[in-house]
């Protein structure tokens, strides 16, 4: 079982599930290394695709003689 330091404690469980041992030097077992990390990239394409959307929506009003909010 892998054993990571962490605020002078020891991590011996996954500190997402507490169920399995942790394997990565954040504290995570294997699966959810792994179920975080694609959270991660479907939260930053996510983020991508509103941040895309706003844009669009900003032109728009430039085209259309608005003011889009916080602009």
């Amino acid at each position: 079982m892998a054993v990571f330091p962490l605020d002078d404690e020891l991590l011996t469980a996954c500190v997402r599930c507490d169920e399995q041992p942790a394997v990565d030097e954040l504290g995570y077992c294997g699966h959810c290394h792994w179920i975080s990390l694609l959270e991660v990239h479907v939260g930053l394409d996510e983020l991508g695709a509103y941040l895309f959307n706003w844009a669009l929506f900003s032109e728009w009003c430039d085209r259309n003689g608005r003011v889009a909010p916080g602009g």
